[in-house]
């Protein structure tokens, strides 16, 4: 399941979006058919995933002590904000007002591929990230680190 592309969708006074089609079907081709939205640790913008991906990150997460009052483990912040939505037979679904407000959705919402997972931004958030990635991208220097094994992909491919 690998999410590409970028949208942009008309968010109604309800919160309610369609969902892009091309997301749309991925979501719907997943075990579980849902979807998992919480707001970004890293933009000003929401993370989306199908819900079976969530769940295989939360297959992932350390060992809970049920008897510390210690709270070290940062997937709980992310299970604590986690909404979990159905996708309805318009391809629509109903963002919340805390969601809205915290990505500072208004009128309309940009919908970003981001290969496992997606993000939904605000078009204003969406331009400046766009700007601020574009530069970070001109300074070849930091791209030194980047490489991608094409060879070991198509590997992967013919298997």
């Amino acid at each position: 399941m690998i999410f590409t592309g970028t949208f942009e969708n008309k968010v109604d006074g309800k919160g309610r979006v369609s969902v892009p089609a091309a997301f749309r079907a991925l979501i719907q081709e997943s075990k579980s058919g849902e979807l998992a939205i919480f707001p970004s640790f890293r933009f000003q913008c929401l993370e989306a995933m199908s819900f079976d991906m969530l769940a295989a990150l939360a297959r992932q997460t350390p060992k809970a002590n049920l008897f510390s009052k210690a709270r070290t483990n940062p997937f709980d912040l992310l299970f604590r904000a986690t909404h979990r939505f159905h996708i309805d037979d318009a391809g629509r679904i109903t963002l919340p007002e805390a969601l809205i407000a915290k990505a500072g959705i208004s009128g309309k919402a940009i919908f970003t591929g981001e290969g496992h997972s997606f993000q939904i931004w605000s078009a204003d958030a969406y331009a400046i990230q766009v700007s601020e990635d574009e530069a970070t991208l001109a300074d070849l220097e930091s791209l030194e680190a980047f490489e991608a094994d094409f060879a070991a992909a198509a590997l992967e491919i013919a298997l």
